[in-house]
């Protein structure tokens, strides 16, 4: 890996005050493999939460439930081991009722993420893609970087696997889209009705 060189941006959460990286890295991929088989484990999470940290995030996010708590113990591991300054990072966490987070509830939410729910959202998919290829990034560089083009947005949370991933979403902070291509992203798009509420 490349001697670390901070390439971050940060802003102002909403009206809050508080300062943080324009991309805030969700940690609830570290955890334990038997939460969900495509959670890492402790030693790469922590390798993860360092590369980030040497990148320039130092906002993260994370909740009691992500692999039953084990996230936010992993993250305050890092936190102690690689001696981060407690005093410059933000992690923002959630709690929710243990009793309603059984393997039931974490079936409903977690098995049922699927980026491509409906018939509509394949010609998103295209459009995405048709950018990506034309600007010669990542699709999900494009997806962050739509992201980062609205009103009310202030730092996406990412989460992902894969260091180089990681990377990529965080390069694309400095990847800007014309308000054409925004308006030819969101075109096909057709609102779905919210799951998880009751």
């Amino acid at each position: 890996m490349a001697s670390p060189t901070k390439k971050m941006q940060y802003v102002r959460l909403g009206n809050s005050g508080l300062k943080v990286s324009k991309i805030i890295l969700g940690c609830m991929t570290y955890g334990s493999p038997e939460w969900q088989k495509w959670v890492l484990s402790e030693e790469e999470g922590i390798k993860h939460i360092k590369f980030a940290y040497d990148q320039g995030i130092q906002s993260f996010d994370t909740a009691n439930v992500y692999s039953n708590g084990l996230s936010e113990i992993i993250l305050g591991k890092a936190i102690k081991q690689l001696k981060l300054p407690r005093d410059e990072i933000v992690v923002m966490t959630k709690l929710y009722e243990a009793e309603r987070w059984n393997t039931g509830n974490r079936q409903k939410v977690c098995g049922s993420i699927s980026y491509f729910q409906t018939p509509a959202e394949h010609p998103l998919l295209h459009r995405v893609e048709e950018i990506a290829k034309k600007k010669g990034v990542g699709m999900a560089q494009i997806s962050v970087a739509w992201s980062l083009s609205k009103d009310g947005v202030s730092a996406p949370i990412v989460g992902t696997t894969s260091l180089k991933n990681l990377e990529e979403m965080i390069d694309a902070i400095h990847i800007k889209l014309t308000e054409e291509e925004v308006k030819y992203l969101e075109e096909p798009y057709c609102p779905v009705p919210i799951a998880g509420h009751n």
